[in-house]
């Protein structure tokens, strides 16, 4: 009677080969989904920019418009609030640089943070704690044409300190 010599199993250079090729497939789609991911990130930015943008523009273009007794002195502009018939200013949060834009009750404002209150007020989340704005919004510069009755703002959403959109507005007061 004949034996064969059978082989049973694998031989080490194909495991190895085997091993090879699966450590390969799985860098590659690891590396692929750090891409993705990073994408995701970036789109999910620039949608949350601008909306961020967008409300910002609707909120300032509504204190404009209605804005009267405008008062331009050494490059600050305060003016007539028709929102809450007091005298105001915007400004960005230079204290925590969290807030973004901040209205000022320049009558009631020195030395009672009470009378300087966010653009956007946050909101409360379920757990209690209030949201944070990231991105944050942030006026670059704000001016007042007495000869076209015109205000021109420069509005930036920042991210980490980074700009991620900048928009200009120019508003015509109503009255």
């Amino acid at each position: 009677m004949k034996h064969r010599n059978k082989k049973a199993g694998f031989s080490l250079g194909e495991l190895l080969v085997v091993v090879l090729v699966i450590g390969l497939l799985t860098g590659i789609t690891v590396t692929g989904a750090g891409a993705v991911k990073n994408s995701y990130d970036d789109i999910m930015l620039r949608a949350e920019a601008d909306t961020l943008l967008s409300t910002v523009i609707i909120k300032i273009t509504d204190e404009l418009r209605f804005a009267q007794d405008i008062q331009a002195l050494g490059g600050e502009i305060s003016f007539l609030s028709g929102n809450s018939n007091k005298r105001i200013k915007l400004e960005n949060d230079e204290t925590s640089k969290s807030e973004g834009i901040m209205i000022v009750d320049i009558e009631m404002a020195e030395g009672n943070p009470d009378k300087v209150r966010p653009l956007l007020p946050k909101r409360p989340l379920p757990s209690g704690e209030e949201e944070t704005l990231d991105p944050v919004p942030a006026i670059e510069s704000i001016e007042y044409d007495d000869t076209d009755k015109l205000f021109t703002a420069v509005i930036k959403i920042k991210n980490n300190g980074e700009d991620v959109l900048e928009q200009e507005i120019k508003v015509s007061p109503t009255n």
